[in-house]
């Protein structure tokens, strides 16, 4: 294969909004977008946002879903996003979530004859069944979504657990594991930034501080978190400061519950802080 290699890259939701998997998938780009040529193909957002990454990007038609608080691309219903990704040249498709792009992504990949390939990264049973309660239901929006990776040539996961929960959704093609990583740079200044922090939050310099940055939804188990430390508390053992960063769908029934154990009096050992 001569030169760069081409590559769509694609996601139902996308920057300005934040989540694990958009931060993953904007990592992959800004990885790849030197040695390869990165087409993004994303929902557009917010009219007063401005692309501005070293990477292109093209979004199609988009409506928000108010219970996920994010805007969802419509690609098949946007007549000049698609002539323009029909136009580009491309190697390979990968896709990061498995709803309307992922199916476009699908049909695209078919048309320009390519292979299409994708990374599970979240188990959508739990949140499917927060949603409509039942097991019969949500089993069957399972099998709808595990159908956009049997198309697929090769799915990348994290680890064996995510693997079986792929599996679970109808997947038998070829699994790859490909964990995850940090590209961060290390903090050299790290004793100023504790002093800041500390001053900041009121922290002592020998106070234990437990710290959950992400999206707040069910998923991710924040009231688990929030029982096991009404145990901690109520013991008086340990002193201690724990700080929600983020904002999601169980905002609201996570501030309830919070209350409802004690954390949100004057002087409590729990708090917000919101993106």
């Amino acid at each position: 294969m001569e030169g760069k290699l081409k590559i769509i890259e694609a996601m139902d939701t996308y920057l300005p909004d934040v989540d694990g998997v958009i931060n993953c998938m904007h990592n992959y780009c800004l990885n790849l977008y030197k040695k390869a040529d990165i087409s993004v193909m994303v929902p557009k957002n917010k009219k007063s946002y401005i692309d501005n990454l070293p990477y292109k990007i093209y979004r199609c038609k988009s409506k928000r879903v108010p219970i996920l608080n994010n805007y969802y691309g419509f690609p098949k219903s946007d007549k000049n996003f698609r002539k323009i990704m029909e136009s580009i040249d491309a190697d390979i498709i990968h896709f990061h979530s498995p709803f309307n792009m992922a199916n476009y992504a699908v049909s695209l990949a078919k048309k320009k004859n390519i292979p299409v390939v994708a990374t599970f990264h979240s188990n959508m049973r739990p949140i499917f069944k927060s949603i409509v309660k039942f097991n019969g239901l949500t089993e069957l929006l399972v099998k709808k979504v595990g159908k956009s990776y049997q198309y697929c040539d090769e799915v990348f996961v994290c680890s064996p657990l995510v693997k079986d929960q792929l599996r679970s959704f109808g997947y038998k093609g070829k699994v790859t594991f490909l964990p995850f990583g940090t590209d961060l740079p290390r903090c050299e200044n790290v004793d100023e930034l504790r002093e800041q922090a500390n001053e900041r939050f009121g922290l002592k310099k020998d106070q234990f501080v437990l710290l959950y940055v992400g999206r707040i939804m069910k998923l991710k188990r924040i009231d688990f978190v929030l029982k096991s430390l009404k145990l901690v508390k109520d013991s008086d053992d340990i002193k201690f400061k724990f700080y929600v960063v983020g904002k999601g769908p169980e905002l609201k029934k996570l501030k309830s519950l919070a209350k409802k154990l004690g954390f949100s009096d004057k002087g409590s050992c729990f708090y917000w802080v919101f993106r």
